[in-house]
């Protein structure tokens, strides 16, 4: 009877520590999941700014261009 119990705590504790891993990982997920967002969000603001940056590079060398064929 005692090793019977003994077991029984055996399982619960091993249980119960599975379930503490399961949530150790799942909370790592979760942080892995919010720092991609943030890494999408910082991308789509460098597209946007390389954007404009190309928009005024294309501005500029239109200019340029204008300016070479008056002389």
């Amino acid at each position: 009877m005692f090793l019977l119990k003994r077991r029984l705590k055996e399982n619960d504790l091993l249980h119960h520590s599975g379930e503490a891993d399961d949530r150790h990982v799942m909370g790592q997920i979760q942080v892995a999941a919010d720092q991609l967002k943030g890494i999408i969000e910082q991308m789509k603001l460098a597209a946007h700014s390389l954007d404009e940056t190309s928009s005024s590079s294309k501005e500029s060398t239109v200019g340029l261009t204008a300016h070479l064929k008056k002389q």
